[in-house]
């Protein structure tokens, strides 16, 4: 409404309820142009939202954008444009305000702007939280009261709203990390293992266990499993197994989605506190362990993210060539939405292209490091 008051009091001379000229109605629009396409995906929510009665009834009804992110920092911009054909005001304060309360999922910095009419707002969200949400940015205007006459009398008009959804996941707080083992220190097949016995035939996975000694690291647990007395096998600890070709020791053959996240998530912590760690891969070269899948074991020594997707880096004890076994093509990348990971590696592995029935290893299981 507009209204007249008398100069240096509060006291209103005359009062227009039909008339909106001094109040700030604008309606904030998310502004695709400014928009950071790296930051997550654009869509339109399923759900209308009907903005403040005072907004023309033409462009009352919204689609609000639903931004779609895996990014903990996010900024998210608007274009304040006019909302109400009836005022004549042209600037005001605009504030933020999210959904829910959570000290996990925050506004940075200000949550409140002076603007005008053709302006921009740009708002800047962080989120702590390890799961996926939900939520809403609203804004809501009023005027900024400047002038002794007239002054607006709206507050909380609901003017644009926007939805956010976080897709936490295991790669979210993906990490460029180098390998954490020198090449200097790689261990090629052939070489020398001295802790081994004399009568026994060095394999692979002596060599990848050979491949973290030589950084002073070895695994907790060295056997796969243990034998009950009814002669059941049961898996030992600090063992992260991701894939089976076969039912055993009480898991269903295919991807094991409840230790895929876990065993991610430990790569990505040893990783970054400079551990490798040994992992156990399926590469169809008919030799079995005894999970009854793997066929090879491996070294992971750092990770990163390309134009594919988001990777592990490893080195490969089956070559002998220190330069194909610890090539930077050796990638296996992270599939969260198949509950896998795997990777052809260097083009150069003979072992890969001329061994192997499956030209590339999927990895089954994650030991962890001592």
């Amino acid at each position: 409404m507009a209204t007249i008051r008398l100069a240096g009091t509060k006291n209103i001379l005359f009062e227009f309820r039909n008339l909106m000229m001094d109040e700030f109605i604008p309606l904030l629009e998310f502004d695709t142009t400014r928009f950071d396409s790296g930051s997550g995906f654009l869509s339109a929510d399923s759900q209308d939202a009907i903005l403040s009665e005072y907004i023309d009834e033409s462009i009352r009804r919204i689609e609000p954008k639903v931004v779609d992110t895996e990014c903990r920092k996010i900024k998210l911009p608007f274009a304040v444009k006019k909302g109400c054909s009836k005022t004549l005001d042209q600037d005001g304060i605009v504030e933020a305000k999210l959904s829910i309360t959570d000290p996990e999922v925050q506004i940075v910095g200000a949550t409140s702007f002076k603007t005008n009419y053709g302006g921009f707002v740009d708002l800047e969200i962080e989120i702590r939280k390890n799961a996926r949400i939900e939520f809403y940015v609203d804004f809501y205007a009023r005027d900024d009261d400047e002038g002794e006459l007239n002054k607006g009398e709206l507050r909380n008009v609901h003017c644009g709203r926007t939805k956010v959804v976080f897709a936490y996941s295991v790669t979210t707080d993906w990490e460029t990390i180098a390998p954490v083992i020198p090449k200097n220190k790689f261990v090629g097949w052939g070489a020398p293992i001295t802790w081994l016995p004399a009568e026994k035939t060095a394999e692979c996975f002596h060599y990848a266990l050979e491949q973290l000694r030589q950084v002073k690291y070895w695994v907790k647990s060295e056997g796969w499993c243990m034998t009950k007395k009814d002669g059941a096998k049961v898996m030992n600890e600090h063992i992260y197994q991701l894939f089976l070709e076969q039912d055993i020791a009480g898991m269903n053959k295919g991807v094991q989605k409840g230790q895929f996240e876990p065993g991610v998530e430990y790569l990505k912590k040893a990783l970054k506190a400079g551990i490798p760690v040994l992992a156990g891969v399926d590469d169809d070269s008919k030799v079995v362990n005894d999970d009854m899948t793997t066929e090879h074991f491996i070294a992971i020594v750092g990770m990163g993210e390309d134009s594919v997707g988001k990777y592990f880096l490893f080195y490969d004890n089956a070559v002998p060539d220190i330069d194909i076994g610890t090539s930077s093509a050796n990638k296996l990348y992270c599939k969260t939405s198949q509950y896998l990971i795997e990777g052809t590696g260097d083009l150069r592995n003979t072992y890969i292209r001329n061994i192997t029935g499956k030209k590339k290893y999927i990895v089954t299981q994650v030991r962890e490091t001592k």
